[in-house]
């Protein structure tokens, strides 16, 4: 068995404590938070009658083989340098998260790092929703070495400043920095000869569907790109390629799946993508990279 800690700040935390309650191959051993020994469901009602479980006040690490949280302490840094066996996922790429661990930090994003998470991984960093709509609708592109062109992107974000205590790019033009694990990690490591200029803009919406749609000029025909993305996604068993059929939110809405539906009209594709906020850059996520860096099918659990 897995054992797993939880941080009580990681965004939607009974929706992960429910779907680690569900794992086969995993046992929660605590929930912490600084100082509060009472019942986690009396912080979090939704939990009442699922989870009978306390808080811990202070975090044993030695009790576990996953930790899940983006509080970086000396008892976390030690614990890690002590036991090869320790792994990390931090629920954000932000709050110094790259730099606190002594080991390679793998972006979650697992369409593109699987094989860097199975084959050793420790840590993870949770990618933020920029980086996850347009990896996706942009690396199968890169893959087959078909970005020349500049990209635009028009990005219907959820704000998820409030709930999840992360900076929040304002509705507008993205800065580079706001891409830069897309271009720096994913998009030239894919595509080396990658200098295409990227022009996204982003609003926010209440919802937490995220979509975006992407353009690009093509030459090519819808046939060739469907096929060019099927094959692409063709054992990533979380993306579904939406053919013939409209882009609907209840396609994705409560799973962790991701939609991408493709257009080509007057020699410019279209590439749309869609998924739920709170499962595909949220717990489900989590719950994904957590099977990949302890080599289970990736759809454990689910």
């Amino acid at each position: 068995m897995i054992k797993v800690g939880i941080l009580d700040s990681i965004p939607d935390l009974a929706g992960l404590i429910r779907l680690l309650q569900k794992h086969p191959d995993v046992e929660l051993k605590w929930v912490h938070s600084p100082g509060k020994t009472m019942p986690v469901s009396n912080a979090h009602y939704e939990l009442l009658g699922e989870y009978d479980g306390y808080f811990v006040p202070e975090a044993d690490f030695s009790a576990i083989d996953l930790y899940i949280g983006d509080a970086i302490t000396d008892e976390l840094q030690k614990a890690f340098a002590a036991s090869d066996r320790l792994k990390v996922i931090f629920p954000t790429d932000r709050f110094g998260c790259q730099n606190a661990l002594p080991s390679p930090k793998i972006l979650g994003l697992p369409e593109f790092n699987r094989k860097a998470l199975v084959r050793g991984g420790r840590v993870a960093l949770q990618p933020d929703q920029i980086t996850t709509l347009a990896a996706l609708a942009l690396m199968p592109l890169a893959k087959n070495l078909l970005l020349g062109a500049p990209v635009y992107g028009s990005l219907s974000l959820c704000d998820l400043s409030a709930r999840r205590g992360e900076y929040a790019p304002a509705c507008g033009y993205l800065s580079q920095s706001d891409t830069y694990y897309l271009r720096e990690q994913i998009l030239t490591s894919l595509q080396t000869s990658f200098n295409a200029p990227l022009h996204f803009m982003a609003s926010h919406t209440a919802g937490h569907i995220a979509m975006a749609t992407f353009t690009i000029e093509s030459r090519m025909n819808l046939n060739d790109v469907s096929q060019l993305y099927h094959n692409f996604y063709d054992d990533h068993r979380h993306i579904v390629i939406v053919d013939n059929h409209p882009m609907l939110s209840r396609i994705v809405d409560g799973t962790n799946k991701a939609a991408v539906t493709l257009n080509v009209d007057a020699g410019t594709l279209f590439i749309s993508v869609m998924f739920d906020c709170r499962y595909k850059i949220g717990s489900a996520n989590i719950m994904h990279l957590l099977n990949l860096l302890f080599g289970l099918d990736e759809r454990t659990g689910f």
